[in-house]
């Protein structure tokens, strides 16, 4: 397996395919779950729209895109591998640390797709051998792929990462640091801002735990000059590490706003309150809808 997934300050802006978009082809024993069944095991974090589909035995999926960029997010428990082809030519695999189970890149394909405008298929193999645990499992959770410029973008959820240039950061003071894939402050009032085009928002972040425990504090928002409060989680502990207070990579939503007018462009305003978040790369999700 490649040691490293491409950055995502390489690919800073990718559509996202939730597992249980139709368009998926599955062959084998899947299922569904909404439950969050892996939300908390692990210091990966919530699943992308609750779901992951996934299977005990070995199976399958494939998936059509046009796009110069593609990769494979699953969440993973026990002993298992996979492999992934881009229209039946290998793409590098990563390793991965068993105490995250969520979220992990399982595959991408690097530089391979750089300047195509073809039609290609993403395939994704899982196994399991015969003396695999009985708690295995292998999930999908998202498929990420960057879109041509020419596309449109109609009816798509598109992952802005935190490295955006488009994401504007008030950072006279220095309020804002850089570091593990992340914007980060410990400032009181400090904010950023994105102006987009779409029909509602969403912002993910880290929640920091170890070495340090950190506790709840709050936050706003403004959307169009519509302003709300909302709360940001204090550290916590996930199943995998036992007892130890984790760094969740992939904190659950710090919030959702879905009344937005489609077709019109609007102005996201965020305000850091007290204490410290940290945000991670994909740090705003935004349901897009382009003209």
């Amino acid at each position: 397996m490649a040691a490293i997934p491409t950055p995502d300050t390489a690919v800073p802006r990718l559509v996202v395919v939730d597992d249980t978009d139709p368009t998926i082809q599955y062959s084998g024993a899947f299922s569904l779950d909404s439950t969050g069944l892996l939300d908390t095991q692990g210091f990966g974090g919530p699943v992308y729209n609750r779901t992951i589909t996934g299977t005990t035995r070995n199976g399958s999926l494939s998936y059509n895109f046009k796009g110069s960029f593609v990769r494979a997010m699953v969440a993973a428990t026990g002993f298992y591998s996979w492999n992934c082809s881009v229209d039946d030519h290998p793409i590098p695999s990563f390793a991965v640390n068993s105490s995250q189970l969520t979220n992990y890149v399982a595959c991408d394909s690097a530089g391979i797709l750089t300047g195509s405008t073809n039609v290609h298929t993403l395939d994704v193999n899982f196994f399991f051998s015969p003396d695999s645990p009985a708690n295995s499992s292998l999930w999908l959770d998202s498929i990420q792929y960057q879109p041509l410029l020419s596309d449109p973008l109609d009816a798509v959820t598109l992952r802005i990462d935190n490295s955006d240039p488009s994401v504007v950061y008030s950072n006279s003071s220095g309020a804002w640091i850089q570091g593990a894939g992340s914007n980060g402050t410990v400032v009181n009032g400090a904010s950023m801002s994105f102006t987009f085009n779409g029909s509602s928002a969403s912002l993910y972040g880290i929640n920091l735990g170890y070495p340090d425990f950190w506790n709840p504090t709050t936050a706003y928002y403004l959307i169009d000059g519509k302003l709300t409060d909302f709360d940001l989680p204090g550290s916590t502990t996930v199943a995998s590490l036992g007892s130890r207070v984790a760094s969740v990579i992939n904190c659950c939503s710090s919030f959702q706003y879905h009344e937005l007018s489609s077709g019109s462009y609007h102005k996201l305003f965020y305000c850091q309150n007290r204490s410290r978040q940290l945000f991670r790369r994909g740090l705003i999700q935004l349901h897009l809808w382009f003209e």
